[in-house]
This record gives C-alpha cells, sequence and structure tokens, in this order.
C-alpha cells in the first residue's frame, strides 16, 4: 500500500498536474478491504477434503503410469522393408 501511495502521487502530479486525493485513499484502501471481505466470506477445506484429494490424486498418478507402462511395450514397426 504504501509503494502504490509513494508511485501513485507523483505520477498523478506529473501526468494530471494535480493530485485527487479521494482517487488515491480508494485505490490505496479499497484491496486490502476487499482481501478482508473475501476472507471473511471463505475457508480452509477440512482434513476430509484434504484426504478425498490426495485419494483422487494418486488413482490419476497410477493410472498415468499404467498408460505409459502399456505404450512402452508395443513393438516398433520396421520402416526398412
Amino acid at each position: 500500500m504504501l509503494f502504490a501511495l509513494i508511485l501513485e502521487f507523483p505520477l498523478s502530479l506529473y501526468i494530471y498536474g494535480e493530485v485527487n486525493t479521494m482517487s488515491i485513499l480508494i485505490n490505496s484502501l479499497f484491496p486490502p478491504f476487499l482481501m478482508v471481505a473475501i476472507l471473511a466470506f471463505f475457508r480452509v477445506p477440512g482434513e476430509d477434503n484434504t484426504k478425498k484429494f490426495t485419494t483422487e490424486l494418486l488413482k490419476l498418478s497410477m493410472l498415468t503410469k499404467a498408460l505409459k507402462t502399456q505404450v512402452a511395450f508395443y513393438a516398433k514397426k520396421n520402416t526398412c522393408a
């Protein structure tokens, strides 16, 4: 937030010739308030969700390994004939 204030004040003065403090306040304060509001409405998934996720990930991993193994055993065709 401090970086935005340091950057926005001189640029606003240079580009527009004046500083609109209301826009700088809105641009500096709105994002942190928005982040707090978003965090208030979301929660971290529980342990049950983590177990389901890892189980499905392992299933997908095993399926991928099985496909690689099956594909690797196909014989190459002789194209020199």
